[in-house]
């Protein structure tokens, strides 16, 4: 893997325009550590004039989507910029706690699918103290279109600080596709609570490395650990961690450079500017998420919909429909199955079913109320008609349409002149635009309250048995503090 990032070179003086490329960089999305957005880090990269960007945060890969969207509307204006996906992730063995970390960066569609397997992997299967650990086991076996990086809290800097023999480094660093050393600054800030380390250690530390990359033909990459964009943010994760800050922030090629000065100006240049640069002409321009709609399947979904909201409604309304009702309802299912959202539907029905046959009500939030096919379906419990009585018993119907009342709950109980059952009012004229868009081809955005000492139960359940257990996920929520909180407004 190591030659792969000397292939298809050209000559170092028409690379790029001879602008670093940050490798190790932490967005907000690194849980309650990182403070800056994809967006800013990335748009101040292309502001430097660097032609690419690592994005690289703790276990995670949530800022994928952000960074590629930011990506193609910065090269709409002219400003190409590869984004690098990656992850940084904590390596653990079977058989023990020791953990260490390592940057893993996509070089291809192949090698992103072995990422998101390892960030999966590592949640569900191997958590250690409520952290994401990936064995190297694991590692190894998914290796395949990745390139792997040995960072700071890594396992070589450790040895060391440990004074192993030249061989054992020789085998620790042998591992990686490239070596990574940071300014002496950012260490500080790593080691110093648990390691007492000085800068001139670090200076040893960093130019030994530098000796290895050249003995062992593996290249060595200066990198910023970033976790904000400017120095003056350093105060934001101050708020988070407690601590004081090392300058953790996106340097410019100048700063780097100046910062390994002591390595020579030609060396300086190659593992700040060269190496970063020929591992990113490596990588392939990557789409984290393929272009288009990828609705899930249930086989009959159409005609299950169709059945179980005309049922409900000839139990509600009597039959024939309605003229209001029935114009209404074939309208929504006519452009709900036009755009394929009919699935959509019947998940949130069997999930409002399962949970409701076993004791635990569910209530639903948002504009799905728009919709009278989810009202219909037992999704919602808002009617969107236009204001109207309806009879329980004989199903009578009247329809307010003088425009004096705005909901069927403000009109005064009666008797049905039919049957003499007393009526109540329903219906809250909301048109179903509001829900599906005025095309109707917006994707449905159905949100339901579940109990939560149900919630898991409901979800393994329900859809393992729609979709089968390998084709369903968890979204994950990352956790952080309103900017006025932490600006102190």
């Amino acid at each position: 893997m190591k030659n792969d990032i000397y292939k298809n070179q050209t000559e170092d003086n028409n690379n790029s325009d001879n602008q670093r490329v940050e490798l190790h960089l932490h967005t907000h999305m690194s849980e309650m550590d990182g403070v800056s957005s994809p967006k800013s880090l990335i748009l101040r990269a292309a502001e430097y004039g660097q032609k690419a960007i690592a994005i690289t945060d703790s276990c995670v890969v949530q800022a994928f989507p952000e960074a590629s969207r930011v990506a193609e509307q910065i090269a709409k204006k002219g400003t190409p910029l590869k984004i690098i996906y990656g992850m940084e992730a904590v390596i653990c063995e079977p058989d023990s706690d020791i953990q260490n970390e390592a940057v893993i960066l996509a070089k291809n569609q192949k090698g992103l699918k072995n990422l998101y397997k390892l960030v999966s992997w590592s949640h569900l299967q191997n958590l250690r103290v409520n952290t994401p650990c990936v064995t190297k086991e694991k590692l190894n076996e998914l290796r395949e279109g990745l390139f792997v990086g040995c960072c700071v809290s890594g396992e070589l800097f450790r040895a060391v600080l440990d004074k192993k023999p030249r061989e054992a480094l020789y085998k620790i660093a042998e591992y990686y596709d490239y070596l990574e050393v940071q300014p002496a600054d950012t260490y500080l800030s790593v080691f110093e609570d648990d390691r007492k380390v000085t800068r001139e250690q670090i200076t040893e530390y960093n130019k030994l490395t530098v000796t290895l990359g050249e003995e062992l033909n593996i290249p060595v990459c200066a990198t910023g650990n970033v976790y904000f964009c400017d120095p003056k943010d350093e105060f934001l994760r101050r708020v988070l961690t407690f601590d004081e800050q090392a300058p953790l922030y996106l340097r410019s090629t100048e700063e780097m450079l100046e910062a390994f000065s002591y390595l020579g100006k030609e060396k300086a240049r190659e593992i700040v500017v060269i190496n970063p640069g020929r591992i990113a002409d490596n990588i392939d321009f990557i789409q984290p998420i393929p272009k288009g709609k990828f609705i899930p399947r249930i086989d009959g979904s159409d005609d299950e919909l169709k059945e179980c909201v005309r049922s409900r409604a000839k139990k509600i309304y009597g039959y024939p429909l309605p003229e209001t009702v029935s114009d209404r309802l074939e309208y929504e299912l006519k452009t709900i199955i036009e755009n394929g959202f009919s699935v959509y539907y019947i998940i949130a029905k069997r999930f409002v079913e399962y949970s409701e046959a076993h004791g635990y009500r569910v209530g639903s939030r948002g504009n799905v109320g728009s919709s009278l096919v989810a009202f219909l379906a037992g999704i919602t419990e808002v009617n969107p008609l236009p204001p109207h009585y309806v009879c329980p018993l004989c199903a009578h119907t009247e329809f307010v349409t003088d425009g004096n009342v705005c909901s069927g709950f403000d009109l005064p109980q009666k008797p049905c002149p039919v049957c003499s059952e007393i009526i109540k009012g329903d219906g809250h004229n909301i048109p179903f635009e509001t829900f599906a868009g005025l095309n109707g081809d917006k994707e449905p955005d159905i949100d339901l309250n579940f109990a939560t000492v149900y919630k898991y139960k409901l979800s393994k359940n329900c859809l393992y048995s729609m979709f089968g257990k390998n084709q369903v996920f968890s979204a994950g929520l990352i956790y952080a503090l309103p900017k006025k909180i932490v600006e102190g407004n």
